[in-house]
């Protein structure tokens, strides 16, 4: 069976040998012309949130409130639950826009990790034992020394 198959022009291309000069307003749309440099955004793996009514502390789990600011995670927090975005390594104010990162290693002189699995604690604490009133379990890095972690975010495991 034959099948005819009919093409229309959509896109006329003319190919041009160097040396050739441009049109100024192909030039334009080759070369555009150089904008003000944007703000730098947040290093990979992270994104900005803004902080909702509670200020955040540095070097804490965070997690996403009703309202879609930015709340210490908890895990005693049932709402908290699949909820938990990643970890910040600075403190925030209520109304600021926080930089929460995964995939990155956290350091602070003022830990003690033992080597092995970091959960999310009580009101963004971050924890190697959870608390009795857990109810749920993420672990959101590794230590990897007694002052360094890898964050890296697990799914959130359901205590019943």
């Amino acid at each position: 069976m034959t099948e005819n198959l009919h093409l229309t022009t959509v896109l006329q291309l003319r190919l041009l040998k160097p040396p050739t000069v441009l049109p100024a307003d192909m030039a334009q749309v080759i070369v555009g012309q150089t904008g003000p440099r944007g703000v730098p955004g947040p290093p990979g793996s992270a994104t900005t949130v803004p902080v909702g009514p509670d200020a955040i502390s540095g070097h804490s789990a965070v997690a996403c409130g009703p309202d879609g600011l930015l709340i210490p995670a908890d895990c005693t927090t049932s709402t908290h639950l699949g909820a938990v975005l990643g970890l910040v390594a600075d403190a925030y104010s209520p109304g600021e826009d926080a930089v929460v990162q995964t995939g990155f290693v956290l350091e602070h002189a003022g830990w003690s990790w033992t080597p092995g699995p970091v959960f999310v604690g009580l009101a963004g604490q971050l924890t190697q034992a959870l608390p009795p009133a857990a109810i749920f379990s993420q672990v959101v890095g590794h230590a990897l020394s007694a002052t360094r972690v890898l964050v890296d975010l697990q799914p959130p495991i359901h205590i019943t």
